[in-house]
């Protein structure tokens, strides 16, 4: 045999990395390391009972300062031949005694330290003397141990099967027993991903879902109109004619409209929207979108006010999907400003770690939405229940604007203003258009 413990009665012997014996010892030392730093002094008790019996010997974890993990007096000699092991060997000391220094992931030093009690013969038997009986010792050590690896790898596998044979059924509550969350390890975090990547898929499911109901209501109304108005039409009712052709000419038009903004946002959401972009002056356009703005809210006894440093601002960017971000957040505040009341929109430039960004802030001086509705008001139909804001139009304006300002790489908050008013903030990075 390349190496033979009868040299090591009485010194301290290295095993060769080559050596079956400097196979096994990192992958035992890895396991009994890795199950007390997960699981502490009772969980390696229980391991090392289970891997040695008080007949065969005791099985020692020592720390960086060559104490006993579990408070044990070590065997004579034992600190000795734990000093004496250097990490990544195994080495032998004596008839009795085998050190391995190992360092955990963790970084922290640890040592395994094997003592054999029966006597020499027993020692020889595991390590060393007899080819054949050592052959048959390592062998029988080698299976179990690669049974016991198997095992602890194939299980969380077959957890994470069942749980992706489940998702491919259509049962998106399915997750990975909770067992595999608790191992710590690289399959642990592999089964945390999944998890993660199913709510993740629950949660667009139920989305599309909520969408497909939302959009249903939108349109069950604006048919049933067209359908009576039609009636109307149908049965000669000359008197009631000219208000049917109005009511269908007004629900024909709300439709088309509900069609296009529907199709705008799945264009933008798909990135099928996404247009080559061209240089374009930002103030320029959020400009002429206050201007028509105005227009519009003067009707009403109500005005929209720009206000910008800068005379001029070039970047790449999609021309439409930016003016209808824009053009939906000052046409809501112009919708829930009170008569009288002014829209103000601000553009500026900031400097920030991150980069330089610029940023319009839409002010209005309406209710307001309720805080833990902030975020809520970007979803597609979203309404405002038991508040005190009155939700008017398809509430699709908002979604539209979140997505056109994702595509270049934006973000758009809400927040209340006080004693009222809502604020919305857009903000585009620079360095990304």
């Amino acid at each position: 045999m390349a190496f033979s413990v009868g040299s090591a009665l009485t010194g301290v012997h290295v095993v060769p990395q080559g050596n079956m014996y400097a196979t096994v010892a990192p992958l035992l030392a890895a396991e009994a390391v890795d199950t007390f730093e997960t699981g502490g002094a009772p969980a390696f008790t229980q391991f090392s009972e289970h891997n040695f019996s008080q007949n065969q010997g005791t099985l020692f974890l020592l720390d960086g300062f060559y104490a006993d993990v579990l408070s044990r007096s070590l065997p004579p000699n034992g600190v000795r031949a734990a000093k004496e092991a250097r990490l990544g060997q195994l080495t032998v000391f004596g008839p009795h005694l085998a050190a391995y220094r190992y360092l955990s992931r963790s970084g922290r030093p640890y040592t395994l330290l094997l003592e054999m009690r029966d006597g020499p013969g027993q020692f020889r038997e595991i390590w060393g003397l007899s080819a054949f009986w050592a052959v048959a010792a390592i062998g029988a050590v080698v299976t179990i141990l690669c049974w016991w690896l198997t095992y602890h790898i194939v299980s969380p596998v077959h957890h994470i099967q069942a749980a992706a044979r489940e998702v491919a059924l259509g049962n998106l509550s399915a997750r990975v027993a909770p067992e595999v969350h608790l191992r710590g390890d690289e399959l642990a975090a592999l089964a945390r991903d999944f998890d993660g990547m199913v709510s993740r898929l629950e949660s667009l499911i139920r989305s599309q879902k909520s969408l497909l109901n939302s959009v249903s209501h939108e349109v069950r109304s604006p048919l049933a109109r067209i359908t009576l108005a039609v009636e109307v039409l149908r049965d000669g009712r000359v008197s009631e004619a000219e208000n049917a052709l109005a009511h269908l000419d007004r629900d024909v038009s709300r439709l088309d409209i509900l069609m296009g903004q529907l199709l705008t946002l799945s264009r933008l959401d798909t990135g099928l929207g996404y247009q080559e972009r061209q240089s374009l002056d930002l103030v320029q356009l959020v400009e002429e979108v206050c201007t028509d703005g105005d227009f519009e809210a003067r009707a009403n006894g109500k005005r929209v006010l720009f206000r910008s440093a800068l005379a001029r601002l070039d970047l790449p960017a999609d021309a439409t999907a930016l003016r209808s971000a824009v053009e939906n957040i000052v046409r809501n505040g112009i919708r829930f400003s009170e008569t009288g009341a002014q829209v103000l929109v601000d553009l500026q430039v900031t400097d920030q770690s991150i980069g330089t960004s610029v940023q319009v802030r839409i002010r209005d001086h309406g209710p307001g939405v309720p805080e833990d509705y902030l975020s809520a008001i970007f979803q597609p139909f979203f309404q405002v229940k038991g508040g005190s804001v009155s939700q008017v139009g398809n509430g699709l304006g908002l979604a539209i604007a979140l997505e056109a300002v994702r595509m270049h790489r934006g973000s758009i908050l809400a927040k209340n203003l006080s004693p009222s008013g809502l604020e919305i903030l857009i903000e585009i990075p620079l360095g990304a258009c």
